[in-house]
């Protein structure tokens, strides 16, 4: 097919006739007064980088998926207690991460739970969170928060050469392309992944046969 589509970049433009976009997603910010001011200062997103850094400390997570399971079993290792904060009534992670977080005896949970601020002087002191049928919100003491709350999917770049759905991730059919032919969008970036790195890459391959065939 023609090389129809162009792509600047570092060491660019090239030219290609299909392309299979991606480029993933980046985790979501904590929306709450005082996440811009904390952000790096107590606010992090990493606790594989950071969990050492609280040995014998309290920190929080928020969030209820496989991430932030994930994260508040590691950090458990290291932090003095771990508390989840989670919006919901139930997690969406997996019953492996739920079951062994339950094992944990520093590992506590708040349910159907809002964040309504981060508090501190010069560093992160506390989380300020309000429970659903709580009366009062609470204040809960800690050293670091680690927000785990969503993807937001890189797909600013595609313009209107796609479609995207609320989250931002883009609209594909069952072969993986989008609304311009030749144009695939796989992983992270594409509406309805689910989240496994396995499927990430069948996806790719599936694109790449389409993508293969498009060109005879």
């Amino acid at each position: 097919s023609d090389l129809g589509f162009v792509i600047a970049g570092e060491g660019g433009p090239w030219r290609a006739g299909q392309v299979i976009a991606a480029t993933g997603a980046s985790l979501k910010s904590l929306d709450a007064p005082g996440a811009e001011r904390f952000t790096d200062r107590g606010l992090l997103q990493c606790a594989w980088c950071n969990a050492g850094l609280f040995r014998g400390r309290p920190v929080v997570v928020v969030g209820g998926g496989d991430s932030a399971l994930q994260e508040a079993l590691h950090l458990a290792r290291h932090a003095k207690t771990v508390t989840v904060v989670v919006r919901g009534e139930a997690l969406r992670a997996r019953h492996s991460f739920a079951a062994r977080a339950a094992d944990h005896d520093n590992i506590e949970f708040r349910w159907e739970a809002e964040v309504l601020g981060l508090e501190g002087e010069t560093t992160l002191e506390a989380i300020l969170i309000r429970e659903r049928f709580a009366t009062e919100p609470e204040r809960i003491a800690c050293d670091a928060v680690f927000a785990y709350t969503g993807l937001v999917p890189a797909s600013a770049w595609l313009g209107d050469l796609a479609d995207r759905d609320a989250q931002r991730a883009v609209h594909t059919d069952a072969r993986l392309q989008t609304r311009t032919p030749g144009l695939y969008a796989v992983g992270a970036l594409r509406s309805g992944y689910s989240g496994r790195l396995a499927v990430a890459i069948g996806e790719a391959t599936l694109a790449a046969q389409h993508a293969a065939r498009a060109r005879r």
